[in-house]
């Protein structure tokens, strides 16, 4: 036998990989999946989370909407002195309670199922401001200027819009 063969054995009963869990070292190579699948359905009964929603989706009347009820709306957040959170399509009671207007800012809940904080809703737009201390403010629209804002006796914005 010559060296160079010996060589190309010992090399093929190197071991490739090594576990890291283990520590065993593989010579062969690992199989693609083990015949475990995560399952993505929900478990029976189990209540579905949105990002967004005050509270698990479906619990709220059959057939309703976020956009149906009230506390869906144009919502703004004051989280600072100088930083504001718009979001077109939020939930007043989340912003409330997180303090933020959404998770992300392209999160839409427009076609969710209710949750329980549902309460009908007619078809006029619904624009909310939360102030820094926390307060729910529902105004007609928002002002040009929210970082400038501040609740009055009388919470109605400047007559100029955010286009």
């Amino acid at each position: 036998m010559t060296s160079a063969t010996s060589k190309s054995q010992n090399a093929a009963k190197q071991p490739q990989q090594r576990d890291l869990f283990s520590g065993e070292w593989h010579v062969e190579r690992p199989k693609r999946g083990n015949g475990f699948h995560i399952r993505l359905k929900p478990v029976e009964g189990e209540k579905p989370i949105v990002a967004g929603m005050a509270s698990y989706a479906g619990e709220g009347p059959a057939g309703t909407y976020c956009r149906d009820c009230v506390h869906f709306g144009v919502v703004a957040v004051q989280t600072g002195v100088d930083d504001v959170e718009i979001n077109r399509t939020g939930c007043v009671i989340y912003a409330h309670y997180m303090r933020h207007a959404a998770p992300t800012t392209r999160r839409d809940i427009r076609l969710c199922a209710s949750c329980k904080h549902f309460a009908a809703a007619g078809d006029s737009e619904r624009t909310f401001i939360i102030d820094r201390a926390g307060v729910v403010h529902h105004v007609e629209r928002l002002p040009l200027d929210l970082r400038k804002w501040r609740a009055t006796d009388n919470s109605t914005p400047d007559d100029q819009t955010i286009a």
